[in-house]
């Protein structure tokens, strides 16, 4: 009986040694396998952070050449309007040189309505 007893003992010790490695084994495992998470877990998030500086590099180098372009297209404007300006002033100034009576009739046209128009405003 103390035989089958002792038997029985080291039958059970050996379960519980090889539980124990088992045991060990799985959690050495598991450990292994939660780095390989994390790693990758931290390779995407850096990959995702380049992905975000390249898109908002971009984007800023987009606004900049938009904003440069409307630069130019008001510099563009501005010039237009200046040589606009620049010939309407000029054949104004031919036309009363060629034209005073008239000139000075329309001149006077203009002036007596701007006077009623903002009379009636002040009025108002």
């Amino acid at each position: 009986m103390l035989k089958g007893i002792e038997r029985s003992k080291e039958r059970a010790d050996s379960l519980v040694d090889r539980s124990h490695e088992l045991v060990m084994k799985g959690s050495a495992a598991a450990e292994r396998k939660v780095e390989e998470v994390a790693d990758a877990v931290v390779q995407g998030t850096h990959s995702a952070a380049a992905r975000v500086r390249e898109g908002s590099k971009a984007a800023s180098e987009g606004a900049h050449q938009r904003v440069e372009g409307a630069a130019r297209a008001l510099d563009r404007g501005f010039v237009k309007a200046q040589q606009d300006l620049a010939e309407v002033a000029e054949r104004t100034s031919n036309y009363v040189a060629s034209n005073p009576g008239r000139s000075l009739l329309i001149a006077a046209g203009i002036g007596f309505a701007l006077g009623l128009f903002f009379r009636r405003n002040r009025d108002a």
